[in-house]
């Protein structure tokens, strides 16, 4: 639960208490977190360089807007453009079948596949027979005459 204390800097000052040490928060516009630390001298230190970074924040925060607008407009005429390397990605997707044709490996593929099936099928025919021998061996032990 957040708890007004004060001012500080023309911002309304905040503690948060957490699961370890409280925050100090300094809202305005926005909310940022200074630092609470084991001196009083260490967490006012940092309140202060809180709100001194804010303009040097908002600095950058512009900066990154501006170049972002300038590489949106940059980028907006390329929308629905063709890809300019497609004729060469045909080709060389073309090529790249040509040389698997010639290596065999797709079909090397499915002869792999196809003998792992035939093997996988001749272990469950091998268990059915299996299966079958156990109950004619008890019928013959039980058909036997013991004297």
């Amino acid at each position: 639960m957040d708890e007004r204390v004060g001012r500080f800097a023309g911002f309304d000052l905040w503690i948060a208490w957490g699961l370890q040490l409280p925050a100090l928060l300094v809202k305005g516009a926005a909310t940022h977190q200074a630092s609470v630390t084991d001196s009083p001298h260490g967490t006012i230190r940092s309140l202060e360089h809180t709100v001194q970074t804010f303009e040097e924040t908002a600095n950058n925060v512009s900066a990154n807007i501006k170049d972002s607008e300038k590489r949106l407009r940059d980028l907006e005429p390329k929308i629905g453009a063709p890809f300019e390397y497609a004729s060469q990605l045909t080709s060389l997707q073309k090529r790249q079948q040509e040389i698997l044709g010639k290596l065999d490996l797709n079909k090397n593929q499915a002869s792999n596949q196809l003998e792992a099936t035939a093997a996988e099928a001749n272990e469950v025919q091998e268990e059915s027979n299996i299966q079958r021998e156990k109950p004619e061996r008890a019928s013959k032990r039980k058909n036997r005459v013991h004297i």
